[in-house]
């Protein structure tokens, strides 16, 4: 006896007929009559009578068929978790960023994925570029989110979006007036400059040294979202990632103009090459797309002022 035999015998026992039970297995009737021949030849009990077309059960197959129900309830317990896995709707996912993207584009799309898949368990861990490259290599974590594209062929990436930078300043700064602001317009103000150690940090400096003007500010950050905190209590305005206009609502105090030159960086998702990407993965990346959809309207909405 196998599984499939005895859910064919289930099928009959349900049904009352071999024509009923192919149409519920989507079989042929011919295949059904078969399988229940061969179960009754292997176990040799009777377990039917055919009487006017119909399958009537003998107390045999009553008796197995009762035996056999927590057979039949754990199958369909497996059935209905295995398609809940195919389609995503349950399992864990485990997520590593970098800090400035665990406080702007994650939180966002992950607010979008829980509503599409309310039983995922999902953890987040942030940290520096280096640390999500770590766990995708260690098999840590089933995505990585962070900025600037790296130069390794041993993950699958793919690009999110554009990041612009930009100017952060609280509200009724009198540099609000202008539409674009550039360094030369910011020297002599209180500023919050990043870190050297920073990797956007040196690319400020250069184009400040384009204009000629000096960038140190008197606070020194190195994360963008702890420098748009310090924006938000007034103390200095600050060149941040446009993708902190996700948190623009919780920031009524933070007036955002665009930065030239023109700074752009690129926000990037990537699976590690050895192991195959789950559906999870694959849907959470989606829900960073459609996040991101959402930004890039935000950000045109500010280009025009």
């Amino acid at each position: 006896m196998n599984i499939r035999q005895l859910e064919i015998f289930g099928a009959v026992m349900q049904t009352g007929s071999t024509v009923a039970a192919a149409k519920v297995l989507n079989v042929t009737q011919p295949a059904v009559s078969i399988a229940i021949k061969h179960l009754e030849d292997q176990l040799k009990v009777e377990l039917f009578l055919r009487k006017h077309g119909r399958l009537i059960p003998t107390p045999d197959a009553k008796l197995i068929y009762d035996d056999a129900r927590i057979v039949f309830e754990a199958f369909e317990t497996v059935r209905f978790t295995a398609t809940r896995l195919k389609d995503a709707q349950i399992g864990a996912l485990t997520i590593a960023c970098t800090t400035s993207l665990a406080e702007t584009l994650v939180p966002t799309a992950l607010e979008h994925y829980h509503g599409r898949h309310p039983d995922v368990t999902i953890a987040l861990n942030s940290g520096t570029v280096e640390y999500v490259w770590r766990s995708l290599s260690l098999g840590e974590a089933d995505v990585g989110v962070f900025y600037t594209e790296p130069d390794t062929d041993t993950m699958h990436i793919s690009r999110l979006a554009r990041v612009d930078l930009i100017c952060a300043m609280p509200k009724g700064h009198p540099l609000e007036k202008l539409p674009v602001l550039k360094p030369s317009d910011l020297e002599g103000h209180k500023m919050i400059s990043l870190s050297k150690s920073y990797w956007l940090g040196p690319v400020i400096t250069s184009a400040f040294e384009s204009y000629d003007a000096e960038s140190k500010g008197q606070f020194e950050v190195r994360f963008l979202h702890t420098a748009q905190r310090l924006v938000a209590h007034g103390l200095g305005i600050a060149i941040v990632d446009s993708f902190q206009l996700f948190n623009a609502e919780e920031n009524p105090n933070i007036v955002y103009r665009p930065f030239e030159p023109r700074i752009a960086t690129a926000a990037y998702a990537a699976f590690p090459k050895n192991r195959p990407v789950s559906r999870l993965a694959r849907s959470f990346v989606s829900s960073m797309e459609t996040s991101v959809a959402g930004f890039e309207e935000r950000w045109r909405e500010v280009q025009k002022l």
